[in-house]
């Protein structure tokens, strides 16, 4: 396996920006979800559509969207009336961290309506949500929650309860490692808020510990898969098919993207990997190829 270089990394991101933009079939309709957020296909389906829409319209953004398909979608699509988001868990936190990237990275390509309903929306989201939840969510909810308040110009005690919040999340980290880290799922909802603070956090010390906490993942993913596969246990699986299809693997997804040591996975739905500043250290990129010479 060829040592993975800066170069390869960005032809990685470039395929995956092309898969993203492909034509969208049966994934442009919006079908509301009734289940209230169980983990059955037709939810996981919902879920990959509208994913898949959002990254398709910030990607095209970044593309400067001639002609304004993102534009017309952030003004009007029924994926934006919060009222019908399986709340308060799962639906605000995947929506609202991708409309962040776009607001941060593209702001100016945005019409005012676009613009006045982001920020309704970020309004809405920093006032009902709490820290609660599993591991996750924790991390979701204060990250997402500071970036709504630094999209809004906000700095209040909820504020300096979430900036706590992460602080103490990333200590834990550090001191008892991971509940959800073998999950092929669960993993993938902490490091897109990772990425998010790494990228667009006011702060320098939030940066530096998000970049720490995504070392720490790649590094341990690196020593304990082979080409993608995890080593360890499956924990917090949400369906039996996930234990042997890799397409839900965040495993698979990150392996594929930082160390190029397996095929792209088979559906992708978040454009976080084709934007973000963050790189693994080069030591880091390295190891899938001694644990693989060790195996």
């Amino acid at each position: 396996m060829d040592r993975v270089t800066p170069s390869n990394l960005e032809d990685r991101r470039a395929a995956l920006a092309a898969d993203l933009l492909a034509p969208l079939g049966e994934l442009a309709f919006y079908q509301p979800e009734p289940s209230g957020g169980r983990d059955t296909p037709s939810v996981h389906r919902h879920n990959q559509g509208y994913s898949r829409r959002i990254a398709q319209a910030h990607l095209l953004l970044v593309n400067g969207d001639p002609e304004s398909k993102a534009r017309t979608y952030l003004e009007s699509h029924e994926d934006f009336v919060s009222h019908w988001w399986n709340g308060p868990r799962n639906e605000p936190d995947w929506k609202i961290g991708p409309l962040l990237r776009i607001w941060f990275e593209c702001q100016s390509l945005l019409g005012g309506r676009a613009r006045e309903r982001l920020i309704r929306l970020f309004q809405d989201y920093r006032t009902q949500i709490a820290f609660g939840g599993t591991e996750n969510h924790i991390i979701n909810r204060c990250v997402l929650s500071l970036l709504c308040d630094t999209a809004t110009g906000i700095s209040d005690a909820k504020t300096r309860h979430a900036e706590e919040v992460y602080a103490r999340w990333v200590d834990r980290r550090g001191r008892r490692g991971f509940m959800e880290f073998n999950s092929p799922t669960y993993l993938i909802h902490c490091v897109h808020p990772l990425l998010l603070m790494h990228d667009f956090a006011p702060a320098k010390p939030s940066k530096k510990a998000a970049a720490g906490v995504l070392d720490f993942i790649l590094a341990t993913l690196a020593i304990e898969s082979i080409e993608g596969v995890r080593g360890g246990p499956w924990h917090r699986a949400t369906s039996p098919s996930q234990l042997t299809d890799h397409r839900f693997s965040c495993a698979w997804s990150l392996s594929h993207m930082f160390f190029g040591n397996c095929p792209p996975p088979a559906v992708s739905s978040h454009s976080n990997l084709v934007t973000t500043t963050y790189t693994p250290h080069p030591i880091i990129m390295r190891l899938p190829s001694v644990a693989r010479r060790s195996a």
